[in-house]
């Protein structure tokens, strides 16, 4: 039926705008690692 085929693309727009989020969650997180001045990568290199 039309409305479980539209169901059907709403959660797959919902599952794809989740896993666009995690994403841009882990590129800030990544981000924020990088610029603490108590980063032990830093003191390494």
């Amino acid at each position: 039926s039309i409305e479980f085929i539209l169901e059907q693309e709403q959660q797959e727009s919902q599952r794809r705008l989740i896993g666009y989020f995690s994403k841009f969650k882990a590129a800030i997180t990544q981000a924020s690692n990088i610029q603490r001045p108590c980063d032990p990568v830093k003191l390494i290199r």
